[in-house]
């Protein structure tokens, strides 16, 4: 199959991706191997534009794919295994159905010092509360077979949650878990964000001037009786393309995040 595959894959990495996709779906949902010729097969009529010329549907594919996908978790586990010490780094997000969600990264080392990032995965918690989010990195590294004590480093978004003093999740790792060298980091991206943010609202003429055009947007943002006729002035008094209103918003992020 590796044969066939390098110049099935140059031909077309979006086939491939969609073709791991479907993998992955049967692989979480338990579905059977023989049916990944169908779903195949009912995506194609359904118009999918990354399986225009799908090569491989035969179920022995799907178990080429669950070995592959095996043989480079065990791969990746093993880098991990062989990095003496390892960073993490931390975030919390929200997603659309407002479930508290967990995100963590790895940064291993490998022969030559050199660092990487590997993802940990977006995880479920039920509560932003400290105690949970050090349950649940307590959790997350049991599955993965990582030792706790080889975390020297956490990085994060510098919320109270992850930095306090007393009962942050960075101090509960220190006393909870075999990591007493561990160094917490406040992302210096997070740090520039609120530099910028501060910056923006410290001058009175740049606050009156974000006020003035916030006041504007929200006059405008949900009324087409007012939005239409600042359209046409527009046309009439130039002919560059009109732009829509926005409102000002501080600047975040403005160091890239493979600086954390």
């Amino acid at each position: 199959m590796q044969t066939h595959m390098a110049p099935a894959r140059e031909k077309n990495d979006d086939n491939l991706t969609a073709m791991m996709r479907t993998f992955l779906f049967m692989d979480k949902e338990n579905i059977s191997s023989n049916k990944f010729h169908g779903l195949m097969q009912l995506q194609k009529q359904n118009g999918c534009p990354s399986l225009t010329d799908v090569i491989y549907t035969h179920s022995d594919t799907f178990e080429d794919m669950e070995t592959a996908l095996v043989q480079t978790t065990v791969d990746e586990l093993n880098k991990i295994a062989s990095s003496k010490f390892v960073g993490l780094i931390i975030d919390e997000t929200i997603n659309v159905i407002t479930e508290k969600k967990l995100i963590l990264f790895l940064r291993v080392l490998n022969n030559t010092v050199k660092t990487r990032t590997v993802f940990l995965g977006n995880h479920s918690v039920h509560s932003g509360m400290a105690e949970c989010i050090v349950d649940k990195i307590k959790e997350v590294f049991k599955e993965w077979g990582i030792p706790l004590n080889k975390v020297i480093g956490l990085g994060s978004d510098g919320a109270s949650v992850m930095t306090g003093i007393r009962n942050g999740v960075g101090v509960k790792l220190l006393t909870e878990t075999e990591t007493p060298f561990s160094i917490h980091v406040h992302c210096i991206a997070h740090r520039v964000a609120f530099a910028s943010q501060d910056a923006a609202n410290l001058p009175k003429k740049i606050a009156d001037y974000r006020k003035t055009l916030n006041e504007v947007y929200k006059l405008y943002e949900y009324s087409a009786t007012q939005y239409n006729p600042l359209r046409d002035l527009s046309k009439e008094l130039s002919n560059t393309e009109f732009l829509t209103v926005k409102t000002t918003i501080d600047s975040e992020m403005a160091v890239p995040r493979s600086s954390c």
